[in-house]
Parts: C-alpha cells; structure tokens; sequence
C-alpha cells in the first residue's frame, strides 16, 4: 500500500520531468537543424557563385573572341574606299561597344566596389553571420529519442 501511495505522489513529477527532457531535447534538435540550413543556404550560395563565374569566364571568352574578330576585320579594311570603311568603322563601333558594356570583368569589379562601400550590416555580428560550415557530429547520427 505505503509503495502504490509513494507511486501515485512521485508520478506526476517523473512525468513532468520527462516532459521538460523531451522538450529540452526537441529545442537541442531544433537548434542543430537550424544550424544545418544555414549552413546548407551559406554552401547553396557559394555554390550559385561559383557557377555565375564559370558563366562569366565562358562570356568573357566569347567577347575576347569577338574582339578578335572586330579586330581582325579592322586590319582587313584597308583596301576599302571611304564610304565602305564608314560603313565598316559604324558597324564596328556598335559591336565594341555592346562588348565594352557585357564586359563581365568590369561588371563583376564594379559589383565588388558598390559592396565593398554599402554601409556596415548591423546584424554582421548575429552568431549565424559567422557561421563556421556546419559538420557532423554524435548527436546528428542518433535518431531523435521521441516521436511526435
């Protein structure tokens, strides 16, 4: 009798402190996959860089080639009369400087200057502005103890 008494006081306390582990447990799970998209949006991101640049390496190719060709159409006109090298010296101005203007190289070191001197994020010192990359660890292998 005295252990099913002792039994139905302690109960409701051993519930109640499971009840708090449980939720300390799912607030620790919560914060790691926090963690984990944050640093899965910081490796999206650089990984959207890196590709944009490959990009702009195969435009600044393409327009290194048709400045060769603008170039190599140049030398060839001098046997052209003034009117045909008129036509000839329009043709190319236009075409130089549609070239000069999807120039990716000073697009990209223009974009780095307007960055470089935007005002000073406030929020640059927020814990997860300087994120390390996330890796695994122990807690991240053990499935969560509770189903919801």
């Amino acid at each position: 009798m005295n252990l099913l008494l002792q039994y139905m006081l302690d109960g409701p306390q051993k519930v109640k402190n499971m009840r708090a582990e449980q939720e300390r447990d799912e607030k620790e799970r919560r914060d790691r996959q926090a963690i984990r998209n944050f640093n899965d949006a910081i490796i999206r991101s650089q990984e959207k860089q890196y590709e944009k640049a490959l990009e702009e390496v195969n435009l600044y190719k393409q327009l290194q080639e048709l400045r060769d060709y603008i170039n190599l159409i140049h030398s060839q006109m001098s046997d052209f009369s003034e009117k045909e090298k008129k036509n000839a010296d329009l043709w190319i101005k236009i075409f130089r400087e549609y070239a000069n203007e999807a120039d990716p190289i000073k697009k990209r070191l223009n974009k780095i200057k307007i960055i470089a001197n935007e005002p000073e994020d406030k929020y640059n010192n927020y814990w997860c502005r300087k994120a390390k990359p996330y890796t695994l660890n122990k807690y991240d292998v053990v499935e969560d103890k509770y189903e919801y």
